[in-house]
């Protein structure tokens, strides 16, 4: 580490990873300089290994009605798709400990309980399955945000086929909406 005095300033001049570094420390106390330059030798060496502090990931309830629905508004290219979102999301907020749970404390005993939780609930296993799936897309974007590292959402197994059936009425409005060859492939 090289200080210099010119003009009774004392000024640095060092290389740090093969970077230099040089500058003014506006002090005319050589241990204050000293002091000076360990500090911005010692700033550089925790910013490279990363260990600056980070500001805490947010809370569940808060990411999900924030950051991550904005996203699905601004990505969402059907009004469907935004209700199946704000709906799910809803869903998820009904368990208590997902509103004061940060990101980072989602693990699988979090989720284990959000299950249980809704199938106490006599929920079936698609509707609970389409909610995890929903935060199971939430962490990865967080994950993409840089606020945490994902860690696996899992569904639950024994989901049926997600079929939907027309009623009588459905079927009458569809076949009237539908254009050939559709509406004669329909029929058939």
């Amino acid at each position: 580490m090289a200080l210099t005095k010119k003009d009774g300033i004392y000024y640095y001049d060092f290389k740090f990873r093969g970077k230099r570094h040089q500058g003014s420390t506006f002090l005319k106390n050589e241990q204050k300089a000293e002091a000076f330059v360990a500090k911005l030798r010692t700033d550089l060496a925790l910013g490279l290994i990363g260990l600056t502090p980070r500001d805490p990931p947010p809370i569940l309830s808060v990411f999900l009605n924030g950051v991550f629905m904005d996203s699905v508004r601004q990505n969402a290219k059907k009004p469907q798709t935004l209700r199946f979102y704000s709906s799910r999301v809803k869903a998820l907020l009904t368990h208590t400990p997902f509103t004061h749970l940060r990101l980072d404390q989602i693990d699988t005993l979090a989720i284990q309980a959000y299950n249980d939780f809704r199938l106490a609930q006599h929920l079936s296993i698609g509707s609970i399955n389409a909610e995890l799936r929903t935060l199971r897309k939430a962490l990865r974007f967080a994950d993409a945000c840089g606020l945490i590292r994902y860690r696996a959402v899992k569904s639950l197994p024994g989901e049926a086929g997600r079929e939907f059936t027309l009623d009588g009425e459905m079927e009458k409005r569809y076949l009237a909406l539908a254009d050939y060859p559709l509406k004669q492939v329909a029929i058939l």
